[in-house]
């Protein structure tokens, strides 16, 4: 996304409004006057690169990009000197970086252009983030799968034929497995490392085991410049290929949702989410197939010490003062139905010392197994929450997880398992 000035062949004025509405395009934007000096940032370069206003404003430009690059900028100065105002420049090059507040290098691209103001004249730069590739990765991915369904499809007619054929359905079943086990890499680099903290001010593990080799259920979070974390567990219609497509959609879509468009509350995102999962998903409903999600949805503000949350069929766990809560959310699901009965509603709650909150899909609660060869339940789910919660947050996570491996057994695995625990 780039910022579109038009210019005029003499020069351009940049007044004082013109200068508020860049705060409102998402692209970076940083102004500098013929010293290097910086004169001007919007938002989405405050945000971007990890400064305050006051921090950045009067810096010179080599303060956010590398030394390495000084005589790639010098050599575009030159350039522009001889072609004038009212042009623009688009910089490309395959390692570009900025350097964020904190030295960290992140890859841009950006567009340069110059102008007047007063008779004086400035650079502006419209500055892209790269990182936004993952929205690329997403839409390969999801080719990925529609080729595994198709190879899948095929491999099931083949298996009809006659012997002699066995041996080219072996070798097309082997493409499938190893094109299903790229998927399985693909849906692990979107999901966040399992065994790595969400954030550093708050404990937490995460049990991910899915029923086949890709999973329907996933994990997200995302961390605001303001400090505000948003966290969200998920379980999408089916397991394996099917399930992995939706977790892979409702992934980009959150992504859309809160990173781009900036949705904030909970219960909106929520909203949002399901207009967008109705609207991509409604000619499938038409064909009675019913694709959705269950999803919890919480907004942790360190600052005002509180939990704001959000829930489509999907409730979360509270642990406090030795006992185990379960707190309900809406009772219905995302992208089940085309018409919309009711809007989702936010909750808040206080956050005290010692609490634990558990986000998770219903696999954990619904498999079978024991002595008896039933279903854990609810109620058992939240005794062994309860007789774990005093543990550290990585004995824990083992003890639910060879709790959940012992129970099953030698039975099999009935579907997908997340399990994600938060320790204030």
């Amino acid at each position: 996304m780039y910022i579109l000035m038009y210019m005029h062949s003499g020069y351009t004025n940049v007044m004082e409004n013109q200068l508020e509405i860049l705060d409102y395009i998402l692209s970076a934007v940083v102004i500098i006057n013929t010293e290097g000096k910086i004169v001007f940032v919007n938002d989405p370069f405050l945000e971007l690169f990890h400064y305050k206003e006051e921090e950045i404003l009067d810096k010179k430009i080599g303060t956010i990009i590398p030394s390495k690059y000084d005589e790639l900028y010098q050599r575009v100065f030159r350039i522009y000197k001889n072609r004038g105002n009212g042009k623009s420049i688009d910089i490309k090059k395959d390692d570009m970086s900025g350097l964020r507040s904190d030295g960290e290098e992140i890859p841009i691209m950006f567009r340069l252009s110059q102008v007047e103001c007063e008779e004086k004249k400035f650079f502006l730069f419209s500055i892209d983030d790269l990182s936004a590739l993952v929205d690329k990765i997403n839409s390969q991915s999801l080719d990925l799968i529609r080729l595994s369904k198709e190879l899948l499809s095929y491999n099931m007619e083949l298996d009809k034929k006659v012997d002699k054929q066995v041996g080219e359905i072996k070798k097309i079943n082997d493409e499938i497995i190893d094109s299903i086990q790229y998927s399985k890499k693909i849906q692990q680099t979107i999901l966040k490392n399992s065994d790595k903290r969400i954030d550093k001010f708050i404990s937490n593990f995460i049990i991910y085991k899915p029923k086949d080799i890709v999973s329907g259920d996933f994990y997200w979070s995302y961390k605001t410049w303001s400090g505000d974390l948003y966290i969200a567990v998920g379980d999408c219609t089916g397991h394996g290929v099917p399930g992995a497509f939706l977790t892979m959609l409702a992934n980009s879509l959150l992504n859309e949702i809160v990173i781009t468009k900036r949705f904030r509350d909970t219960a909106k995102i929520l909203n949002q989410l399901r207009d967008d999962v109705i609207s991509l998903l409604s000619h499938r409903e038409k064909d009675g197939v019913k694709d959705g999600l269950d999803i919890t949805l919480i907004r942790i503000s360190k600052s005002k010490k509180e939990i704001e949350y959000a829930g489509a069929n999907n409730p979360l766990f509270l642990f406090r003062n030795d006992e185990i809560e379960m707190i309900r959310t809406d009772s219905f699901s995302i992208g089940y139905e085309t018409e919309v009965i009711e809007k989702f509603k936010k909750h808040t709650m206080k956050i005290n010392k010692g609490d634990r909150i558990y986000l998770c899909s219903d696999g954990y609660q619904d498999q079978f197994g024991g002595e008896k060869d039933k279903k854990l339940k609810r109620g058992g789910f939240k005794r062994v929450l309860k007789d774990s919660s005093k543990l550290t947050v990585n004995k824990q996570k083992q003890f639910l997880y060879d709790f959940i491996v012992n129970w099953k057994g030698d039975k099999e695995q009935v579907d997908d398992i997340t399990l994600m625990g938060l320790l204030f």
